[in-house]
């Protein structure tokens, strides 16, 4: 378990642990925080952090007066890519193809 200490990077403040744990899921950037570390003061977001092995976050917050220590919220899954023109093409004619219509390809009175 490897808790990262950080502090909201850009400007920003919180007021709860609420608003933190929103931003966190938002995978907005946070400024690390680690004298022992190559990457102490370097902005970094929530999936950096599970990438590096990081479970736990110790943010402060209400003008660095505050701090509270969290779990870092799961991977949100990634969501599934729009349909493609030719994948809506595929599924209406229910087969595949490379994007002509059989019916252009054959001459007059012959199938294919």
């Amino acid at each position: 378990m490897k808790t990262a200490h950080l502090t909201p990077a850009y400007g920003r403040d919180y007021r709860s642990k609420k608003e933190i744990l929103a931003d966190l899921e938002a995978d907005k950037d946070f400024i690390f925080h680690d004298i022992s570390s190559p990457w102490d003061g370097s902005p970094c977001n929530a999936t950096n952090l599970r990438e590096h092995g990081y479970s736990d976050v110790q943010v402060r917050y209400r003008r660095n007066l505050n701090v509270t220590v969290l779990k870092l919220p799961a991977k949100q899954p990634d969501p599934e890519p729009a349909p493609t023109p030719l994948d809506t093409m595929k599924a209406i004619r229910g087969k595949e193809h490379d994007g002509f219509y059989d019916d252009e390809l054959a001459g007059p009175g012959e199938s294919r």
